[in-house]
């Protein structure tokens, strides 16, 4: 009886100890900040808020080194740095502990090695430059990065992850600057699921900017009027609502040059890798913008109608496995794009142009000229497999192979202006027009058609009576195709 009675009575201590030592009654960690400059420590034995202390007693210029978890809501007016410990065995960590901004500048500031989470906003600048290197900005009800004006803020080896109210928000008239750093997992209820330009020239380089979402427009990066710059970078896994799945660019005055990088697996209604309507155009080089997914239009790149718009251009890139309802690799609206030393290739469209679609707008004539490019095993499960052109379509060195479509013009449609010089169109497949389904003006100058079928007829070329003109100039042939090489008939 008195063992049994002892064992409960030392069950209900252990009890009662575990019930005060639980993680939900647990003192907060310690904080402690120290003034590197003044060589002054505030512990949190001292101060109630020793960061906060230490902040307001810091001189412009000071260091101050944060050991620990701070809690609060920081305003900073003055130019400071703050720091943690590199090592990779310590987080120091700033909480917001669950609203405001965790860090408010309205000066130069410069924060490393440390964690900032738990506010409405990371970390929010007002003027001045802000520079985040080695530091983690997560967990933020709001933005990670947030909207401050005439700010230059730069993330170096950083990761901005699990935000929500988008990664990284410049404003009007700064710049933001990503480099060797992860934008990942953010979500925001408007645009720029990862990075946001309000007006402000955003700059990427060796970066990762993946799995963010955007309720409307740019999963990946949103940007508007000022330019958008990419280097050396991944842009993968982002969604959007509207437009633009990996990238949203537009404004007058809006350039994106996207250079040595690779925009993969992104979706959006138009442009799922990329939405682009702006005035300098859109150039992109030695990149890669593969199995991206638009719902409507612009599987790899929309690019939207602009009157005044610069020629936008792919140059030694690749577009390939992307998909759309239209426009599987790139879909122009009423602009200009030039493909130059590139490959379009194993795209796909669920009604039309499987490869390319050159459109128009309104009376913004789209313009597609190819130089030494190859278009090639492009499909598209009802209409026009390879090209379809309803506006001026340049086609020279290039070739055009392996395309098919179930009906009309397995690896070109043209409906407009046609110019074929030195190219090759062979082993394409649809019904009616194998090669080139010609219903505008087509010209062909020292071109080979060959070796396309159709299922019906004009298993080279068909030439729609009384829509189309077609001339063969110079060395060009049309020859071993099947049924037949070029018809003119009906249509």
């Amino acid at each position: 009886m008195y063992k049994h009675t002892l064992q409960v009575a030392v069950g209900l201590t252990l009890f009662a100890l575990a019930v005060v030592v639980s993680p939900a009654s647990a003192a907060k960690p310690e904080c402690k900040a120290i003034n590197q400059t003044t060589n002054v420590a505030y512990s949190s034995n001292a101060y109630a808020d020793p960061l906060g202390q230490a902040i307001a007693d810091a001189g412009s210029g000071n260091t101050i080194k944060v050991i620990g978890t701070c809690y609060g809501n920081f305003v900073i007016t003055k130019d400071l740095t703050l720091i943690g410990r590199p090592s990779k065995g310590h987080e120091d960590v700033i909480n917001g502990g669950g609203s405001g901004d965790v860090l408010y500048g309205q000066d130069d500031l410069t924060v490393i090695d440390l964690t900032i989470t738990g506010g409405d906003t990371g970390v929010r600048l007002d003027g001045g430059s802000l520079l985040l290197k080695r530091v983690k900005v997560t967990g933020n009800a709001g933005p990670g990065v947030g909207y401050g004006y005439v700010a230059d803020k730069t993330i170096d080896d950083s990761v901005v992850s699990d935000n929500h109210g988008g990664g990284i928000v410049g404003g009007f008239f700064g710049s933001v600057t990503v480099k060797n750093s992860t934008v990942r997992g953010n979500t925001t209820a408007g645009s720029g699921g990862g990075i946001l330009g309000v007006r402000s020239m955003v700059t990427v380089s060796n970066s990762v900017i993946a799995d963010n979402a955007a309720a409307v427009d740019g999963g990946g990066i949103s940007t508007d009027y000022y330019d958008l710059t990419i280097s050396g970078s991944l842009i993968e896994g982002n969604t959007a609502e509207g437009v633009g799945g990996g990238i949203a660019a537009r404004g007058y005055s809006v350039g994106v040059e996207l250079t040595a990088s690779t925009i993969r697996d992104n979706t959006a209604i138009n442009g799922g890798g990329i939405f682009y309507d702006g005035f300098w155009g859109l150039s992109v080089t030695g990149s890669v913008v593969t199995h991206n997914t638009a719902t409507a239009a612009g599987g790899a790149a929309y690019l939207a109608d602009n009157e005044h718009s610069l020629v936008s251009s792919f140059t030694s890139s690749t577009v390939s496995d992307n998909r759309a309802d239209s426009g599987g690799g790139i879909f122009n609206s009423g602009g200009a794009v030039t493909l130059t030393n590139s490959v379009v290739t194993e795209n796909s469209a669920g009604f039309s142009s499987g490869g390319i679609e050159n459109n128009n707008y309104f009376d913004e004539v789209g313009t597609l000229t190819l130089v030494n490019s190859t278009v090639s095993n492009n499909a598209a499960d009802f209409k026009w497999g390879g090209i379809a052109n309803f506006g001026v379509a340049t086609i020279t060195d290039s070739t055009v192979s392996g395309n098919t479509a179930a009906r009309g013009g397995g690896g070109i449609t043209n409906w407009d202006t046609l110019v074929l010089i030195d190219s090759l169109v062979a082993g394409n497949l649809c019904d009616i027009g194998g090669g080139i389904l010609n219903v505008g003006n087509a010209a062909l100058t020292d071109t080979t058609v060959t070796g396309n079928t159709a299922s019906i007829t004009g298993g080279g070329i068909f030439n729609a009576e009384g829509f189309g003109t077609l001339a063969l100039n110079g060395t060009s042939t049309v020859s071993g195709n099947a049924p037949n090489d070029i018809v003119t008939g009906p249509f």
